[in-house]
């Protein structure tokens, strides 16, 4: 596999490994979660509206809690924390093959990596993971015992909100997710962008294949050479799944919009030249 097959498959293969270990971890909260719910107090099967349940409702959460912090979650995390090192260097490996002036700032391009890290870590944080999965999940409890559901039905809820079903994503592996796709791939852009800045290219190559579900926006572009300007002529369009945030400057780590896959490789003018020779080829 090549240096840049390894660069673009990793952008979907490191965050998949992330939400892979959140779905293990999705499996032993449910189990734990059937156990605690027998410490509710119910009447015919009827969850019994009481201070005393919805006490015992918040202590179920924060024992889910302790689950959530003290398993795969957290290795998990750990993981793919890591992998934003691994792909500064391969980052750095394609930089260096591409352009003959590349050199390496380490003191710099570590400073900017450790801020990437860090400000990834805080969108996986308690404080965040509460936020986004454990405060719905009270919502969840306090609706059924104030209106005294049945077990049985709070039970469905609860199953589709934690593991999942055919027509919904699991509440924790949906914001996982797209929070791992995101700043895995939009670090992994601002660090080449900065290094692209920094070595003043000016064209660039919409990398990456299509799949089914690819957007419009993308299959025009995937493949394609573009130069510098006409890349942030880009964010002043509109299409479906476009991130607001879009600009000139953000064009270049954004893309295609949220859980785009693809990226904006600089070329140096060698290879765009043997770019279109070989493109010459197959039109022949």
């Amino acid at each position: 596999m090549s240096l840049e097959s390894r660069l673009l498959d990793r952008l979907e293969s490191v965050p998949d490994t992330f939400i892979g270990m959140v779905n293990k971890q999705n499996e032993a909260l449910w189990r734990e979660l059937l156990k605690l719910l027998d410490e509710l107090e119910y009447k015919d099967g009827v969850i019994v509206n009481s201070a005393v349940n919805l006490a015992k409702s918040e202590e179920i959460v924060s024992r889910l809690q302790q689950v959530m912090f003290g398993g795969d979650y957290l290795e998990g995390l750990r993981e793919f924390i890591t992998e934003f090192d691994q792909q500064t260097l391969l980052v750095n490996g394609y930089m260096g093959s591409s352009f003959d002036n590349f050199t390496s700032d380490k003191a710099l391009y570590d400073a900017v990596v450790n801020q990437s890290k860090k400000t990834t870590l805080a969108l996986f944080d308690q404080s965040a993971i509460d936020k986004q999965w454990a405060d719905p999940l009270r919502k969840i409890f306090q609706d059924n015992i104030i209106v005294q559901g049945t077990r049985a039905d709070m039970l469905k809820v609860l199953e589709t909100y934690v593991k999942g079903s055919p027509e919904r994503e699991a509440r924790l592996s949906r914001y996982v997710g797209t929070i791992a796709r995101d700043s895995f791939n939009i670090f992994n852009r601002n660090y080449t962008m900065m290094l692209s800045e920094e070595l003043g290219v000016n064209n660039f190559r919409y990398a990456g294949g299509t799949v089914k579900d690819s957007r419009d926006f993308c299959i025009a572009r995937a493949g394609r050479i573009f130069d510098k300007k006409t890349i942030e002529s880009w964010a002043s369009q509109t299409w479906q799944g476009k991130n607001p945030a879009t600009d000139e400057k953000t064009i270049f780590s954004y893309r295609g919009g949220y859980n785009c896959l693809h990226s904006i490789l600089p070329v140096s003018d060698e290879n765009k030249g043997a770019f279109f020779n070989e493109v010459r080829k197959i039109k022949k």
